[in-house]
């Protein structure tokens, strides 16, 4: 019963669409918008792509680099792995964000809007773990063999962290406001 509850939560938002005459779908449902206005909105959009494009190539060329202790130590693998994820995840809202535009749908707005601060957050922590453990790990076995690449990494997952929280700042800067449902505002 509970899993069947679940199921119908988790794809409630299907309710919305209703068949035409031509046998499509069309949506019927709430609208979110951007009160900010296009032009800000269009800045910011561009802004948090960047910054996510500098998380993503920082936190895959960190991965790239033969830094030592991603061969074998746990403390800089799973930082790592799991900012790798989050990065991706905070992207892909991103890009649904960017593909619904100014006006969202609500469950493309429950997706996007509210929680790509959370996915960003979580992707500012964990490149942040990530670049300490890589300093841990330099402190610990000092510059020798591969000290190089060692500091590259911690730089590459700061570099990373620091995209990810400008695309956390400037997402909270953005206002959303729900739509009313008069036909004359669509």
């Amino acid at each position: 019963m509970a899993e069947e509850q679940k199921r119908k939560k988790k794809w409630a938002y299907l309710e919305d669409f209703h068949k035409n005459s031509k046998g499509g779908y069309e949506y019927h449902g709430k609208y979110f918008r951007c009160v900010n206005g296009t032009e800000i909105f269009m800045r910011a959009r561009r802004k948090m792509v960047a910054a996510c494009v500098l998380a993503f190539v920082c936190t895959v060329a960190a991965g790239c680099i033969p830094a030592p202790g991603m061969t074998g130590t746990f403390y800089m693998i799973l930082p790592y792995v799991l900012a790798l994820v989050c990065t991706v995840s905070m992207g892909w809202a991103l890009g649904r964000l960017n593909r619904g535009g100014i006006r969202l749908r609500k469950y493309i707005y429950e997706e996007t809007v509210k929680k790509i601060p959370y996915r960003a957050g979580s992707a500012v922590i964990l490149n942040t773990a990530a670049a300490l453990s890589g300093l841990f790990f330099l402190i610990w076995n000092g510059m020798g063999d591969g000290g190089v690449w060692s500091f590259a990494f911690c730089v590459l997952e700061g570099a990373s962290a620091a995209g990810a929280f400008l695309v956390f700042r400037i997402a909270g800067t953005l206002q959303w406001q729900k739509e009313s449902t008069d036909e004359s505002m669509l």
